[in-house]
């Protein structure tokens, strides 16, 4: 049994091998892997190409895959004559003979000199001064002057056809030496040697200097001259960067490019030469470097104390540093910071920079109090962070109504300084007792007891006070309202008292009742104001108290007043005229006066005195009296005399004392022959009255002489002199007479004819009289004449019409009059024009910059001007507009006027940002309105799967700075192309095509691989599964082997699989795609195994076949499901 199942199993697997292999082979007939078929390598064309060394296209071939490729004939070199021979050398790589893609071939040259030489001059140099500079060595032949010698070049060797070139220079010992040529690419293998005959040049000397010379255009090429050309490369600012001869036509060298330092503003990239640079030489020629600069950017950061970023931004050379909002340090336990500045002046970006925020630091001041119970603060104290804290002393809190309080401790443990703290006191508490006593009105205790506050009071019984002398008494209550317990207290009993009245009146000397008062027993009396006697002629009467003693109330009483009498002095005087006292007497009334002898009064220098009496008639005493003693007076004469120098009396009067004297006229004393007199005045000064007095003439004499007067016509005199008889009179200038008011006057001469003096004499002038001319003026109030007439004295003056003032600052004018009567004429005059004045009124406004009106107002002048409060301009674009002034001093009012508001501009900032596509800022930078705005260097968008990406520009077009802006970068998109190679699993290319990212890749037919002897190979797939496109990628078919044949099975040999199938690598097989199974022959089987045979082995291969047909069956099934 063991054994048929053994063969069974071994029939199932081949089926299963069969089944597997049959569906591998058709899974390759997909409608897609059909349709690839067309599009493969071997469907398409590719591009040949054959180009010159120049780039010029020689010959192009559109080829599929494995056509044949026809190479050209050899090309010519394509460029000019020059001094090089050019050779085809063949292609820039081996040309395949069939097409397996576009390609491009090059044709190359080999390059051999062409060149023949001619005729050269070598110069020696002149030996002076040659050994006294150092530079000798340099072999600079610009500093010598050169000579005629010639020196002959000749050839060595043939065969080169002297293809050398020489060099320009060559430094020669002695008469001869060898100098090499060069080709300016390899060192020729000839040389030449030089002959110097040194003419001009001392016998000793050794060295000499040689400068190799062309003499005529030496090279040829093909018979024809060429030229040679100076190429020189320069740099930005002409230094040289490389400079050479070449030949005509010769292949100039380019160096290397060149680099530029950056400065502090801009980086340098060269970007070429200023021109196109011919290949060849054909011309002198100078090329300048290019280079295109770009921003440096500097990065400014603004940093924190502890290096945080405050700020970071990106500026340029040059630029002003935008200085952020002072940052801020957070406080600690122990100390408060405040922002002091930076660690460096801030100034315009000259580089990378870093500014870090400095701060002053300042102690944490901590609060820390201690309370009491309710709040209020035992002690407050200011600590720094970890000091100690003092304690007060126990506090104490006040008993309440209710309890005593002891301090227990603070509510919480007192530590060192964490920050503000509060303690707050903790207290014990104690019930109060209270004593309540009920107390009588003289403070017996009528009951008393121990209570707690709030606890209701026991009151006692009402108790009772007898009367006494004042009152009856009647309980009323207690002295305060009985509450509960509220502390300690007393109450008192209170009574109502009724009191008993008692009468008292004071009575006068005759009974009459001075006052009388109703009083309670032991009140204090009123006493009345003392009481008055009236006095009569003999006594004056005194109060001395009452009839008894006045004492407090006890009853009805009366007090009568007791007076004392005193007699009344009277005093009588006698006194003289100047109230001195003659006598002075005390009497009583009715007394007879005694009356003094007569009085006397001393006469004086005036008067002489007689007694005439009493003023008044002496009486009986009837009070104090004054009698004035009464004189009669008399004059005292006295005599003044006036005597002439001879004792004869002039005059004589009687005067009184204090009189004023008359003097007499000035008495005269006759002349004589010699002499006049002349009085001189009296013997002593004459005084008022003395006393009797006599006054003597007093004369002085001089000599006799003629007065001589010439006097005007009025009788002033012009001139008066002193002349002797017979002297000649000297006449005066002659007189003027002042003009009246009718007349001016001319002098006319002399009354009579002036002779020698006969005597005194006057002469009086004459004058001829002519009308005065006067003017009469009108004048404005400024002193301008209006109008101006001549006039005669009493003429009538004629007035002009009104005048006008023109108004000035203050005032308008209407004219009043003239400032005086117009009369008639009197003499020149000025009548002034009289003006009332009116105020003018200004009109004050105060503009704003716009000229519309801020305030507008009415003034005179002079007058303060009230300024508005300062206006407002708004912003603009530009700028933010602060209120300067006013365009003028504002001063009291002179006239109309318009103030109008000044104001200052600060430009505003704006901010311009450049953001890149993400919105990340590329460049922020602070404008003004107008500005130019600086563009950055092109952004990059680094490139994804799908595109890489080209700077576009920005998303709108940059202007002058109109606001704050955002540009955002724009990029084009380019896709990238991925290469999608499918291999065979030699690696050979079975199709080859571009995509792009996420595109679904085009699978080609399935591929085939040769059958061997041992094997047939049927495709199972691709190494990997084909998605769509993420990279480059290359996919390698995979292919399932199956034996050719299946072996003879020989009597009892079994035909069963390996152990493990053999799989080749590939995708994991679907069901569609399995791998094949490789059959194996079984080792023998031993000779006492079971082996089935006969009908059972029928049977089974029955059961086998069937399985086949179903098998085959199921897969053309599937076969056609895949095909629809």
């Amino acid at each position: 049994m063991k054994s048929k199942m053994n063969v069974l199993g071994r029939v199932l697997s081949l089926i299963l091998a069969v089944a597997l292999t049959v569906t591998t082979v058709f899974s390759g007939f997909s409608r897609k892997t059909l349709a690839a078929g067309n599009n493969g390598k071997y469907g398409r064309k590719y591009t040949v190409e054959f180009v010159n060394s120049n780039g010029a296209v020689i010959s192009t071939q559109n080829l599929r895959y494995g056509e044949k490729i026809v190479k050209p004939g050899n090309p010519k070199y394509p460029g000019t004559k020059d001094i090089y021979e050019y050779t085809f050398a063949g292609w820039d790589k081996e040309v395949s003979d069939v097409c397996k893609g576009n390609a491009t071939y090059t044709a190359e040259y080999d390059k051999s000199i062409k060149i023949a030489f001619y005729k050269y001059n070598i110069e020696a140099s002149s030996r002076k001064d040659l050994f006294d500079y150092e530079y000798i060595t340099e072999r600079d032949p610009k500093y010598f002057t050169k000579l005629g010698s010639t020196i002959t070049v000749t050839n060595d060797f043939t065969g080169y056809e002297n293809i050398i070139s020489m060099l320009e220079e060559a430094y020669i010992k002695g008469k001869s030496d060898t100098i090499y040529g060069n080709n300016n690419e390899e060192f020729v293998k000839s040389f030449v040697s030089l002959t110097a005959e040194k003419a001009g040049v001392k016998e000793d000397a050794v060295d000499c200097w040689y400068v190799l010379k062309r003499e005529t255009d030496g090279w040829h090429v093909d018979g024809g001259n060429l030229k040679d050309y100076t190429v020189k490369f320069v740099d930005y600012d002409d230094s040289t960067i490389s400079e050479r001869i070449y030949n005509a036509n010769e292949n100039i060298v380019i160096p290397s490019n060149p680099v530029r330092e950056s400065d502090e503003t801009y980086n340098y990239t060269f970007t070429g030469w200023d021109k196109e640079i011919s290949k060849e030489a054909v011309s002198d020629a100078v090329y300048k470097a290019v280079y295109e600069s770009s921003y440096i950017d500097y990065t400014v950061r603004f940093l924190n104390e502890d290096g945080s970023v405050i700020s970071e931004a990106t500026y340029h050379y040059g630029d002003n540093v935008v200085v952020p909002a002072n940052p801020a340090k957070a406080a600690d336990e122990t100390y408060t910071y405040k922002f002091a500045g930076w660690d460096k002046e801030v100034t315009s970006v000259k580089g990378n920079a870093d500014y870090t925020a400095v701060y002053t630091d300042e102690y944490n001041k901590y609060i820390v109090r201690f309370l009491n119970e309710d709040g209020t603060v035992i002690l407050k104290s200011t600590y720094h962070y970890g000091d100690d804290v003092v304690v007060p002393a126990d506090p104490i809190k006040t008993a309440d109504e209710t309890y005593t309080y002891k301090f227990v401790s603070w509510d919480k443990e007192v530590t060192s300084v964490k920050g503000n703290a509060d303690y707050k006191a903790v207290y014990e508490s104690s019930y109060i007792d209270y004593t309540v006593r009920f107390l009588n009105e003289d403070g017996s205790v009528i009951s008393e007891a121990t209570y707690h506050y709030g606890d209701d009071v026991v009151v006692p019984a009402n108790p009772v006070k007898a009367a006494d002398e004042t009152y009856t008494y009647t309980f009323a209550g207690w002295d305060k309202e009985v509450t509960s317990v509220k502390g300690n207290v007393d109450y008192k009993a209170v009574y109502e008292s009724s009191y008993i009245d008692y009468t008292v009146r004071f009575l006068n000397e005759d009974g009459s009742v001075i006052s009388e008062t109703t009083y309670h027993y032991g009140d204090d009396v009123v006493i009345p104001v003392a009481p008055a006697k009236a006095a009569d002629e003999k006594y004056t009467y005194t109060f001395a108290g009452w009839d008894k003693e006045v004492t407090l109330v006890k009853g009805n009483v009366d007090y009568k007043a007791v007076y004392e009498s005193s007699y009344i002095d009277y005093t009588v005087r006698f006194l003289n005229e100047d109230g001195s006292v003659i006598t002075e007497t005390t009497y009583h009334y009715g007394d007879d006066v005694v009356i003094p002898a007569n009085p006397v009064k001393a006469s004086d220098e005036t008067y002489t005195y007689k007694f005439a009496g009493w003023d008044k008639e002496v009486t009986s005493v009837k009070g104090n009296a004054d009698y004035t003693a009464i004189y009669e007076s008399s004059y005292i004469d006295y005599t003044v005399r006036f005597l002439n120098e001879d004792g004869s009396v002039i005059s004589e009067a009687t005067y009184h004392y204090g009189d004023n004297v008359v003097v007499p006229a000035n008495p005269a004393k006759a002349a004589d022959e010699t002499y006049t007199y002349k009085f001189a005045g009296w013997d002593k000064e004459v005084t008022s009255v003395k006393g009797n007095a006599d006054y003597t003439a007093v004369y002085t004499d001089e000599y006799n002489k003629y007065i001589v007067r010439f006097l005007n016509e009025d009788g002033t005199v012009i001139l008066k002199s002193t002349y002797h008889y017979g002297d000649d009179v000297v006449i005066p200038v002659a007189p003027a007479k002042a003009a009246d008011e009718t007349y001016t006057y001319k002098f006319a001469g002399w009354d009579k004819e002036v002779t020698s003096v006969k005597g005194n004499a006057d002469y009086t002038a004459i004058y001829e009289p002519s009308y005065i001319d006067y003017t009469v003026r009108f004048l404005n109030e400024d002193g301008s004449v209006i109008t101006e007439t001549t006039y005669h004295y009493g003429d009538n003056v004629v007035i002009p019409a009104n005048p006008a003032k023109a108004a000035d600052e203050t005032y308008t004018y209407t004219f009043a009059g003239w400032d005086k009567e117009v009369t008639s004429v009197k003499g020149n005059a000025d009548y002034t024009a009289v003006y009332e004045s009116s105020y003018i009124d200004y009109t004050v406004r105060f503009l704003n910059e716009d000229r519309s009106v801020i305030t507008e107002a009415t003034y005179h002048y002079g007058d303060d001007v009230v300024i508005p409060a300062n206006p407002v301009k708004a912003a603009d674009e530009t700028y933010t507009y602060k209120f300067a002034g006013w365009d003028k001093d504002v001063t009291s009012v002179r006239g109309n006027v318009d103030y109008t508001a000044v104001y200052t501009d600060e430009y505003n900032k704006y901010i311009v940002r450049f953001l890149d596509e993400d919105g990340t800022v590329i460049l922020n930078a602070t404008y003004h309105y107008g500005e130019d705005v600086v563009i950055p260097a092109n952004p990059v968008k680094a490139a994804d799967e799908t595109y890489t990406y080209t700077f576009a520009g920005w998303d709108k077009e940059v202007t002058s700075v109109k606001g704050n802006a955002d540009y955002t970068a724009v990029y084009e998109s380019s896709y990238i192309d991925y290469t999608v190679r499918f291999l065979n699993e030699d690696g050979s290319v079975i199709s080859e095509a571009t995509y792009h990212y996420g595109e679904d890749v085009t699978v080609p037919a399935d591929p085939a691989k040769a059958a061997d002897e041992k094997y047939t190979y049927t495709f199972a797939g691709w190494d990997k599964e084909v998605t769509s496109v993420k990279e480059n990628v290359d996919y390698t078919a995979t292919y399932s082997e199956r034996l050719n044949r299946i072996p003879e099975v020989e009597g009892d040999e079994d035909i069963v699989p390996d152990k493990k199938p053999e799989i080749n690598p590939g995708n994991n097989a679907s069901d569609d795609n399995k791998p094949s199974v490789r059959p194996v022959r079984k080792p023998e089987v031993e000779a006492d195994e079971d082996v089935a045979t006969g009908d059972s082995n029928m049977t089974l291969y029955i059961a086998i076949l069937g399985l086949s047909a179903a098998t085959l069956a199921v897969i053309m099934g599937r076969k056609k499901e895949q095909d629809i």
